[in-house]
């Protein structure tokens, strides 16, 4: 299996999206060599997509950068470091610098997409 988590995310819309309705409920319960197919399949177009520079790499491409992330609702975030760590993040908006948990965030619902890195 990919260890890029989003093609897990990948191969789960894409079979919702192919097979229409019925099928949201269905992933779970699809046989584990299908869905590993799936996932396997996924994996290959995320890494051509990520080749291709469609999609940021899914791990950091050097210390300097930081993830940009969007969520569900259109919302930019960036990753903000503290020392010690933290998984803060930071809305990207005009005039707000107050961090927030990005894990905190994800437990009240929100879903977050790495788009890309900045520096």
């Amino acid at each position: 299996m990919s260890t890029d988590p989003r093609a897990l995310q990948l191969a789960e819309a894409r079979y919702r999206n192919g097979y229409g309705a019925w099928a949201a409920d269905a992933w779970d319960n699809l046989d584990a060599a299908l869905r590993q197919h799936l996932i396997g399949e996924a994996a290959a177009w995320l890494k051509a997509a990520v080749a291709a520079g469609l999609v940021p790499p899914a791990d950091r491409p050097t210390p300097e950068h930081d993830a940009v992330y969007v969520d569900d609702e259109g919302y930019l975030y960036s990753e903000y470091r503290t020392v010690p760590e933290s998984d803060s993040v930071v809305r990207l908006v005009w005039a707000r610098e107050q961090a927030e948990s990005k894990r905190a965030l994800e437990e009240h619902g929100a879903r977050f997409r790495l788009i890309g890195w900045s520096t």
